[in-house]
């Protein structure tokens, strides 16, 4: 049996509890060396599940919303599997790391990054929050070894327990750079194919970014809030109704209603127009929108939920 196939049928605690290293100790080895052909391949840090269609779990990621408001700060990271990528006479570990919450989701949400893209956001990280960054331990680069088997495992735990550390502390886990680690480009791209109506290319570039940041934040997050707003959007002007109208009804869920906030008050009137286009019940929906006039507040100078959500790309 090869090395990668011995690696392959391990349980990922037992893998990583056969390597007794401290991870504020390590010398790992960086995820760029020469290319070794005979170990190139995945290394599972898990046993596999069924396969799962990503795009699928997306699109149908709204669907599964129930309503209740969640304040977030609960999310776990895993890595899942570790990648030999060939790149010409070369080669880097890619990092595969689910981010899940406890709060009974069944969504899977994965990204893959690389040594560098770590190292990045450590640097960044370090610049801004020096105090904070202090007692954060990053595993340091040496020249060589980078595809053993230890050196693998313990690398993956020192990135979980990483990620973990910059989570809890509440300066990192809500500035721009740590969730662009997770988002990358994505973001902020859909925001600009939102303000060049090219509505497809948002809807995708959104979609994706929705449930990290759910699972990140909650859904009381004004990040959350302003990506559904964004699709609903989106999809009115494709006129896909059934999808927006399933994306407004969650934004109107997530907020706090006695706030009077414009953009609640924009989605609920979106969400009443697109009930009302669609034959749904928009009685729940007519009572919310009720108090809101009922604290005096005129609705009718609340400008449309379109260009509220454009204005806000723009300051992207």
């Amino acid at each position: 049996m090869s090395f990668l196939k011995k690696l392959s049928s391990r349980r990922p605690e037992r893998f990583l509890d056969s390597v007794d290293i401290d991870p504020q100790e390590l010398d790992l080895a960086d995820d760029q060396d020469e290319f070794i052909d005979e170990f190139a391949g995945t290394l599972n840090l898990t046993l596999p599940d069924d396969d799962v269609n990503n795009e699928d779990i997306r699109a149908s990621h709204i669907l599964r919303f129930n309503g209740r408001r969640n304040t977030g700060c609960n999310a776990v990271f895993e890595v899942m599997s570790a990648d030999i990528v060939k790149e010409n006479r070369s080669s880097y570990v890619l990092y595969t790391i689910q981010i899940s919450s406890h709060t009974g989701d069944i969504d899977i949400s994965c990204i893959e990054r690389r040594f560098s893209d770590f190292e990045k956001l450590n640097t960044v990280l370090r610049k801004r929050f020096p105090d904070q960054m202090e007692m954060v331990a990053f595993p340091r680069k040496v020249l060589v070894g980078n595809f053993r088997q230890a050196t693998i495992a313990t690398r993956s735990r020192a990135f979980e327990q990483y990620l973990s550390h910059l989570y809890a502390i509440y300066q990192i886990r809500y500035c721009r750079d740590f969730l662009e680690f997770f988002l990358l480009d994505f973001l902020r791209d859909g925001y600009k194919h939102l303000q060049q109506e090219r509505h497809q290319d948002a809807i995708k570039n959104l979609e994706y970014c929705l449930p990290i940041t759910e699972k990140l934040y909650g859904n009381t997050n004004s990040t959350v809030i302003n990506i559904l707003c964004a699709l609903v959007v989106c999809y009115q002007s494709i006129e896909r109704l059934r999808i927006a109208q399933k994306y407004s009804e969650a934004a109107v869920l997530c907020f706090d209603e006695d706030d009077g906030d414009e953009t609640y008050i924009a989605v609920l009137v979106q969400a009443i127009r697109l009930s009302w286009e669609l034959g749904k019940d928009k009685q729940d929906l007519e009572l919310k929108l009720q108090k809101v006039k009922n604290k005096n507040i005129d609705v009718e100078t609340i400008p449309e939920l379109k260009l509220i959500c454009k204005q806000r790309c723009q300051s992207m």
